[in-house]
């Protein structure tokens, strides 16, 4: 199991997660993640975690910034969509 960050994410693989996952929705896509990466005043970082070659939980975390002295005080994390898990089975 390895916990995979940003740019570490093969696209590919994450595409096919969302594609199976009866849960994605577009907040979870790729193209969501590099809108918040390229908006000024936000930025956005992505969670996934492989397992044997396939990703099975993902998670993209926006984050919106405030401009000048506020953005000391005021940086948000927020997670539209929530996280994705595919179903895990314990070990017989």
């Amino acid at each position: 199991m390895k916990l995979l960050v940003d740019s570490e994410i093969d696209e590919n693989l994450w595409k096919e997660y969302l594609q199976s996952n009866p849960h994605a929705s577009p907040f979870q896509s790729p193209d969501y993640y590099r809108l918040f990466c390229e908006s000024q005043g936000f930025a956005a970082n992505v969670f996934a975690v492989e397992v044997d070659g396939s990703i099975s939980g993902l998670v993209v975390v926006t984050i919106q910034k405030e401009p000048g002295v506020k953005a000391v005080f005021s940086k948000r994390g927020i997670i539209y969509g929530g996280p994705l898990l595919s179903d895990i089975k314990a070990a017989e």
